[in-house]
């Protein structure tokens, strides 16, 4: 704390005071010196001045990053005091505990799929030190060949992969939605006549969403994380264990490695381990139906339209990929029916979705791996506990039909 210099007609009680220089370029304590500061009806003891110890070694780091609030408010003045000479009222042992302990990263996040490396790279970029902890080998991931697995990004998604530095990296790899047609019908029957259409040319924001492939999403994600200061990526490492102190949360890899940070992020899906072990229950509950995912190819240009058919057992999604000729499929039926769906071959699986299809794009076939995906839903009953936070997944899981996991 400085004093200012005299002023003619005024005694010391009416100088106000105000942070020294060294203090504002966050040094490493307040110099009180022999200065000697006069107030009266403080609301606020400056030693605990909005939450900031100013005893503690780092007070003045911490003072100079908080919201000042009202400061001094100047009355006649009564009281005097140094702070240098301030009675300690908390446990004096804390500012050594604090000046030592060390921290491996600020955020420690577990899961790298792409909530993980999203909120990484804007936490890493707001200048936190990071650590992306991915139980799966990143280049495994990156250099994956097609198989068909995409996401539909909405265009507030859009927005956010623009701010972290990932968008540019997707140029060429990704498919706008210039419409979305929903419709009721069934397998073998043409689209009911009435249906409803979103059209990117109502939109003053561009196209009504964007369609990406996992593989390319992730390799945009990857060369960000790698090309971003302050952020770490360990992949092929499994979170075993955790440990939240008063100071920090540790957790121990598969490696033994233990890593120490100030917070833990669980980016790892529907069946989150971090949640687990900090003792967060889930509800939820199925929905009976198991979604079918694959690729397609189709003989017309799909000229950038999404198709949602809704049918008895569950909706039949047709999302547009680069290219004008493929498809991502999600095709959702009951349990026991995309069950056997996913036991026929090829030329089975084929014949069940044609009906379902139909042919308004030409002949198709199989351009994909084909995947199931049970539908439920999970809600964690905390997306909190101290230290520990859910994103994503981890924090609720629902039904794909809106569009609302990953957005």
């Amino acid at each position: 704390v400085q004093e200012p210099l005299a002023q003619t007609g005024l005694g010391p009680a009416c100088r106000p005071h105000r942070l020294a220089p060294g203090a504002r370029r966050r040094g490493a304590g307040i110099d009180a010196g022999g200065q000697r500061m006069a107030f009266d009806l403080v609301q606020k003891e400056l030693g605990q001045f909005h939450r900031v110890d100013g005893a503690l070694a780092d007070g003045a780091a911490k003072l100079c990053r908080r919201h000042v609030g009202p400061g001094f408010r100047h009355h006649t003045l009564h009281l005097r005091a140094t702070l240098a000479a301030r009675r300690r009222m908390d446990n004096p042992a804390r500012g050594a505990i604090f000046s030592v302990m060390e921290h491996d990263a600020d955020i420690l996040i577990v899961g790298g799929g792409l909530n993980g490396p999203a909120l990484g790279l804007a936490l890493a970029q707001g200048g936190l030190r990071v650590v992306v902890i991915d139980a799966r080998p990143a280049p495994d991931r990156a250099e994956a060949g097609f198989d068909g697995r995409a996401y539909a990004l909405a265009i507030a998604s859009k927005n956010l992969l623009s701010a972290v530095g990932v968008w540019p990296a997707l140029q060429g790899k990704v498919q706008p939605m210039l419409k979305v047609k929903a419709s009721d019908g069934r397998p073998g029957q043409a689209p009911a006549p009435f249906f409803l259409t979103f059209d990117a040319a109502d939109l003053e924001e561009g196209p009504v969403g964007f369609m990406v492939e996992d593989r390319h999403l992730y390799a945009a994600c990857l060369t960000a994380m790698q090309a971003q200061p302050g952020l770490t990526l360990m992949s092929g490492e499994t979170v075993i264990s955790q440990e939240v102190t008063p100071q920090s949360v540790a957790v121990t890899l598969a490696s033994g490695r233990v890593l120490r940070g100030r917070v833990l992020l669980a980016c790892d899906g529907r069946a989150s381990g971090v949640a687990a072990r900090a003792g967060i229950k889930r509800q939820g509950w199925g929905y009976g139906q198991t979604a079918l995912v694959t690729a397609v190819r189709h003989e017309r240009d799909h000229e950038g339209t999404a198709h949602q058919y809704f049918m008895p057992a569950g909706p039949l999604a047709i999302l547009p990929l680069p290219g004008g000729h493929h498809s991502s499929i999600v095709w959702s039926e009951t349990d026991a029916a995309a069950a056997a769906i996913q036991a026929l071959d090829d030329t089975g699986y084929l014949a069940a979705l044609r009906p379902r299809f139909g042919d308004f794009l030409g002949e198709i076939s199989l351009a994909g791996a084909r995947f199931t995906y049970p539908l439920n839903l999970t809600l964690a009953e905390s997306f909190v506990r101290p230290r520990v936070a859910l994103v994503g997944d981890a924090a609720h899981g629902v039904h794909p039909i809106a569009g609302q996991g990953l957005n």
